[in-house]
């Protein structure tokens, strides 16, 4: 495990953050809230956005890993989105079923071109 977070070494792991508009930053593994830090972000100008890199006081801080499915959004998210995206990656069968194909009782759906 990496700190107190549960963060599994070798392993695939869903990870999310949220913001709420509050003073906080939401941290989600797996599908489950895992902790709440203090953000208080005030600084206004534009910078570059990172994904997988830190940097702060003239030291820079990579992540040493591989990063997949990188997803941002202007749009706010709540829990059950995060849950809802970690489970269809984790587990796509148990997310969703699906059927054999079936014909409609008027035969195929489509007809040659």
């Amino acid at each position: 495990s990496t700190g107190n977070i549960g963060i599994s070494v070798g392993n695939w792991q869903h990870v999310a953050f949220e913001t709420r508009g509050d003073t906080n930053i939401y941290f989600y593994l797996n599908g489950a809230l895992r902790a709440v830090t203090a953000f208080n972000h005030t600084d206004n100008t534009t910078h570059n956005v990172y994904i997988g890199s830190q940097y702060g006081g003239g030291t820079s801080y990579d992540f040493n890993g591989l990063i997949d499915e990188v997803q941002l959004s202007h749009v706010a998210r709540g829990s059950n989105w995060v849950w809802a995206s970690w489970l269809n990656q984790a587990s796509n069968d148990v997310f969703n079923s699906y059927g054999a194909a079936q014909e409609s009782l008027n035969g195929p759906i489509f007809k040659g071109w």
